[in-house]
């Protein structure tokens, strides 16, 4: 796959076009417990400085529910053995963790190269 991007054409400038089209990296790891178990959650690799939005969609139970992103983020899932993987834009990152509702916190720094293939293991703070 290739990595998002945003194009801006003026019909008046008559200069050259080159596009060059970012391939994602490939990351996969782990994630576990300050004592070293396993941990099953959302890893957020976010954009420094995204911006929160928020959109109104059909939540699963078919009633619509508010929800809150940040442009340019990836999410992974880390299932019962920690284990997540999955494809992120070339770029910088800050990681941040989520085992359930209202709890976020912020478990590293990342940067990734185009079509790079990273393994991480994230051990999360004590609480």
């Amino acid at each position: 796959g290739f990595g998002p991007g945003r194009l801006e054409v003026h019909p008046a400038r008559t200069v050259g076009l080159e596009v060059r089209l970012g391939r994602f990296a490939k990351v996969r790891g782990v994630v576990k417990s300050s004592e070293g178990g396993p941990q099953a959650g959302m890893l957020e690799f976010r954009v420094p400085g995204a911006e929160e939005r928020h959109v109104t969609a059909t939540g699963p139970d078919g009633k619509p529910a508010d929800f809150a992103f940040y442009e340019g983020s990836e999410v992974l899932s880390a299932d019962a053995e920690g284990r997540f993987e999955g494809e992120v834009a070339p770029g910088r990152f800050i990681g941040w963790w989520s085992s359930g509702p209202g709890e976020m916190r912020k478990v590293g720094e990342w940067t990734f190269a185009d079509g790079e293939t990273r393994e991480l293991e994230i051990v999360l703070p004590a609480k």
